[in-house]
């Protein structure tokens, strides 16, 4: 039997299972077989279904450097994409994984693609974000589920169920510079609904801003949160740190959403709530923040708004309407009410106020318009030593009138903006030199967006006080206007009308009215506050009679300042112009006044006061009438080395043309001074009179003491010139009288004290008459005397007065000698002794000879005593 045979015929138990054994053995190398020709094969299979499901996702000319196909992904390498060339294609990726099962490429689909090393580059103009051959992709793989199925995208999943992103950025090239921004995440997109969650860094010139975003949504909604947004704003004058988050939701007809930002600089510092809404057309917004400052270096302190409330609301046609409460702080720093880096800072400590307004947009005529919905509140607190205080006052819409109008054009044109506001009157104090009512103010403020602001200000009323000076100046009238960011002319302040009244106890002079043209002028980089005020002015009476004009000229950084001033020819009359009507002072001292009189002067003054002053007055034929004699012909010119206080440069000569107490003096000259405390002193005056001379000897009038003390001296007196003065008929004489004359003056009123009048020996008085010859025939002894007073040749001739003049004076004539053409010349001697006022006596003439009668021995007749002289 062969072995074949043998084991065909083996009944033993091992045939059968060495037969299963090679079955499983072929079976197990059939199936390896199978899977290794899978796996040499499958790039070859995958790559055509790989290439389709790429080529259904349209994504245009793209381009890669490799392609590396497997069984469950795909890479490519140095993919560009877009317009560009290479490193300026609007995307590039150093790889590019695609992940997908077979099953997904059976059926056109992708899981997944990762994207590592992406750079995607775009632009922002005109407001509109174009990523180039992105931009499109998005839109392409954002569909809505109204959009109907087409041959290119079919209903149903997308080819891609996601896109992770690894190490990749955006460029953005901006009006502002370029913009990069990281991005790592994922973007998913099902049927009908995309959802992003990224995680993205942006770097730009003007902030570094780290945020993670997830968003969800398609074109008919999104909804999303910024979880955290971290990072720092940069401004020219600080960096900002801000921190955000927040929650939206976008829909076709309705959209809100809310964020919370916190802001952490000196730029800017605090937090603001800010929501929005929209239903159907019309959008709707608050912003909220219980805190917001800002310490920018152009404020020179701080800026807070605390509990600002914002409302808004926008229709689909642009316009705005809203409403903004705020209560609003204005803090300085240490240099803000001074002088640093060379510039003057605000002189206020505080600024606070509460602010009520409304505003509406109207985009069809381009103009935004705010409205006050109530008066504002300020309070205003002066800087330290600043010197100055104003009351609380409030700034309060003009009528009807929009507190803020912006008028939006095109952009060359720029925003002009107008502002109209009043201000009513209010307390104010400056260094204890003013203080009182400012005038209530009506403002304008013009500007733009290219130009500077524009400020016109109309003042009305107030009443201010010049302490130190005692003058209130009230009822203001004028303009002030002014024009910021330019050298030279900046500002007018035009006074159409101001009164000015004197405060002091004894009145000094009368209310005027004051006008005055003035501008601020600012060189080089100075403020206004630096600037120059220079003008016209001019003073009138309230009834418009003008009685000043000048120049002033103050700089306001140092407080030093001029004015010259003139008052033309002033032109007194009895019914006209009277100076007692301008000087209230001079009520009492002079009256009707006629002549002319003028001025011309200097004031210099500091911050400390009045620095210096001086003036010119001339005066022409001036008459006027004083309490103890009546004045006419004054003339000459007095120079002031001071105003104030008013002191003449030394003693100073005027003529006095007349000067008539009772006894009219003509053509005289004295010296007069006005000293500091006011006083008027009057020395050295002399008179031409009877021949000879009166002149004040010794003493001086001084207009300031109560009782004045002085001494005329009669200096060789012409007799015959003299006795011309007597109003009586005959009367003549010859000789000279000499002798002294004290004088008071007291109680608006002249007394001569104790006067002594003497001739010297050997003149002669005459009386001839009708009334001595009848006086002749009552009695033989007055007969004797009217003879011998025909030729009385005098050894003594004396005069004592005593009272005063325009009173009871004694008067007390001695006379002591003979006529030789009378009994040989027997001797007489008669003593005169009468009363009453000083021109009565002269004019009088027969006093005391009414009952003239000669006697023997020695008796009083009627004021006259005759003695007999014994042989």
């Amino acid at each position: 039997m062969s072995t074949a045979d043998q084991t065909a015929s083996d009944p033993s138990p091992r045939g059968p299972r060495r037969r299963w054994l090679r079955l499983l053995a072929v079976l197990v190398i059939s199936v390896g077989a199978m899977i290794a020709a899978a796996l040499a094969f499958l790039p070859q299979i995958a790559r055509p279904l790989v290439l389709a499901t790429v080529e259904r996702l349209e994504l245009g000319d793209v381009d890669f450097a490799s392609l590396d196909i497997g069984w469950r992904s795909t890479s490519l390498s140095k993919v560009t994409a877009g317009v560009g060339v290479g490193a300026a294609a609007d995307l590039t990726v150093e790889t590019l994984t695609l992940t997908y099962t077979p099953l997904d490429l059976l059926h056109g689909h992708i899981s997944t693609v990762s994207v590592d090393g992406g750079l995607v580059r775009g632009t922002i103009t005109d407001n509109r974000l174009d990523l180039g051959v992105v931009s499109q992709w998005i839109e392409r793989f954002s569909p809505t589920p109204s959009d109907p199925p087409s041959d290119a995208l079919p209903a149903g999943p997308p080819p891609v169920e996601s896109i992770a992103l690894r190490n990749s950025q955006v460029v953005l090239d901006t009006p502002r510079g370029p913009v990069e921004m990281d991005v790592s995440g994922g973007v998913f997109l099902g049927t009908g609904q995309t959802s992003l969650d990224l995680q993205m860094a942006l770097r730009s010139a003007m902030a570094d801003l780290e945020a993670d975003v997830a968003l969800a949504g398609n074109a008919d909604g999104w909804a999303g949160d910024i979880r955290t947004a971290t990072g720092v704003v940069r401004t020219p004058d600080g960096d900002i740190d801000v921190t955000a988050s927040g929650r939206a939701t976008l829909g076709a007809d309705d959209t809100s959403g809310d964020m919370a930002l916190m802001f952490d600089g000196a730029v800017l510092r605090g937090d603001v709530q800010i929501t929005v809404a929209r239903n159907g057309g019309v959008w709707s917004g608050t912003f909220a923040s219980d805190t917001l400052a800002s310490a920018h270096p152009a404020l020179r302190g701080a800026v807070s708004a605390r509990q600002m409330q914002a409302t808004a609301q926008m229709t689909l046609d642009g316009a705005v309407s809203g409403t903004v409460t705020a209560d609003i702080t204005y803090a300085a720093d240490g240099q803000a009410g001074g002088q640093a880096d060379g510039q003057a800072g605000l002189p206020v400590s505080a600024i606070s106020t509460s602010v009520p307004v409304r505003f509406d947009y109207q985009p069809e005529r381009g103009v935004l318009a705010v409205h006050l919905t109530a008066c504002m509140p300020v309070s205003v607190t002066p800087a330290a030593g600043a010197g100055w205080q104003v009351g609380d006052t409030r700034l309060c819409a003009a009528g009807d009138r929009a507190l803020v109008t912006a008028m939006v054009g095109d952009a060359s044109a720029g925003i002009d903006v107008v502002s109209r506001f009043t201000m009513p009157a209010t307390k104010l104090g400056v260094a204890g030199l003013v203080d009182g009512t400012a005038p209530a103010i009506d403002a304008t403020v013009t500007g733009s967006t290219v130009q500077a602001p524009r400020v016109a200000l109309t003042l009305r009323g107030g009443d201010l006080l010049l302490r130190e000076q005692s003058i209130a100046v009230s009822d203001i009238a004028g303009r002030l206007s002014y024009v910021a960011g330019q050298t030279g002319q900046v500002a007018r302040l035009d006074v159409g009308s101001a009164l000015i009244r004197d405060l002091a106890a004894a009145q000094r002079f009368a209310p005027v009215t004051a006008r005055a043209d003035l501008s601020v002028d600012v060189l080089g980089e100075d403020t206004p506050l630096e600037g120059v005020v220079s003008g016209p002015f001019s003073v009138a009476t309230p009834k418009g009679v003008p009685l000043a004009s000048g120049t002033v000229r103050h700089e306001l950084a140092t407080g030093k300042g001029k004015a010259d001033f003139a008052t033309g020819t002033q032109v007194f009359a009895e019914k006209g112009l009277q100076p007692q009507a301008l000087a209230p002072m001079l009520r009492g001292v002079v009256a009707v006044v006629s002549g002319t009189a003028s001025a011309q002067g200097t004031l210099n003054w500091t911050r400390a006061g009045i620095a210096a002053s001086s003036a010119q007055v001339t005066m022409a034929q001036l008459g006027f009438q004083a309490p103890v004699a009546r004045f006419d012909g004054v003339s000459g010119t007095l120079a002031f080395s001071s105003l104030v206080p008013v002191r003449t440069d030394g003693p100073q000569k005027i003529i006095l043309g007349v000067i008539d107490p009772g006894l009219p003096l003509e053509g005289g000259e004295a010296m007069v001074e006005v000293r500091g405390g006011g006083e008027v002193v009057i020395e050295n005056a002399n008179w031409p009179f009877a021949g000879g001379q009166l002149v004040l000897t010794s003493g001086a009038l001084n207009t300031q003491e109560d009782i004045q003390y002085a001494e005329l001296s009669a200096l060789q007196l012409d007799l015959a010139q003299l006795l011309t003065l007597i109003d009586l008929e005959g009367l003549s004489g010859a000789g000279v009288l000499e002798g002294a004359v004290p004088i008071e003056i007291r109680d608006a009123s002249v007394y001569v004290v104790n006067a002594q009048l003497a001739a010297q020996p050997g003149g002669v008085i005459r009386y001839v008459s009708a009334t001595a010859d009848a006086a002749g025939q009552v009695a033989e002894g007055a007969n004797i005397a009217f003879q011998a007073l025909e030729n009385f040749q005098f050894e003594v001739l004396s005069v004592d007065l005593d009272g005063p003049v325009d009173g009871d004076l004694t008067a007390r004539i001695v006379l002591k000698g003979a006529n030789p053409e009378l009994l040989e010349g027997y001797p007489v001697h008669l003593t005169i002794t009468t009363q009453g006022a000083f021109m009565d006596l002269l004019r009088r003439g027969t006093v005391g000879f009414r009952a003239l009668d000669v006697v023997t021995g020695k008796e009083d007749l009627g004021g006259i005593d005759v003695e007999r002289v014994d042989p």
